[in-house]
């Protein structure tokens, strides 16, 4: 969500279009509703949630940010 607001602050219009070229690859088990790589289970990162802190950390890391985003 903070990136979601972070881009609306910004009039940024954000795309969530995904086009795919070339080959795919096989990235990991897929069982009809998820898909999860190797290294999403050797770090126990398997759900949603658990990703939330890791993009948050990212995008202030990014913007040279503090944990506090100043």
């Amino acid at each position: 969500m903070a990136n979601i607001k972070v881009a609306s602050k910004n009039k940024v219009q954000l795309d969530w279009r995904e086009e795919v070229a070339g080959q795919l690859e096989d990235r990991g088990i897929f069982d009809g509703s998820h898909m999860i790589t190797r290294i999403e289970i050797e770090h126990k990162l398997m759900q949603p949630v658990q990703f939330y802190g890791l993009m948050e950390q990212a995008r202030r890391g990014e913007k040279d940010l503090d944990a506090d985003g100043r």
